[in-house]
């Protein structure tokens, strides 16, 4: 049976770690407890929790969902993400069906292009030379 390793560093990492943890997710509980409170107490008194004369609920949430319209928003994303889907499948069916049937140098020359594609990232191959 493998033996369960105790960690070497000490409570202190664990400390600092922790603290560096809560400040990165502060901002996100901030703007999550401002969201509902009213307009002015969001300016006035930024990181005091919403309290009576503050706090208006989901009426935040609401106004901008209705103001940016999020229905009609998610149906034009879904629908060209779904047709683009098709066609992308479409276009690239069509290729990989002409590059394993057509024998000559222009497929071949696609293939290799494909496949390096897939093997060099992209990102790796848009650096430019300094001077």
């Amino acid at each position: 049976m493998s033996e369960v390793r105790k960690a070497k560093h000490g409570g202190l990492l664990t400390a600092l770690f922790s603290i560096i943890s809560v400040i990165y997710v502060m901002p996100i509980i901030i703007v999550l407890y401002n969201s509902f409170k009213k307009k002015i107490f969001i300016s006035k008194r930024p990181f005091a929790l919403p309290d009576g004369k503050s706090f208006v609920g989901m009426e935040n949430y609401i106004s901008g969902i209705e103001k940016i319209e999020l229905p009609k928003a998610f149906g034009y994303s879904l629908f060209i993400t779904v047709a683009s889907v098709f066609v992308i499948i479409l276009c690239t069916s069509m290729c990989a069906w002409y590059i394993t049937r057509v024998k000559n140098k222009v497929t071949s020359a696609m293939y290799m292009l494909f496949a390096f594609s897939m093997i060099i990232p992209f990102q790796q191959g848009c650096f430019t030379k300094n001077n």
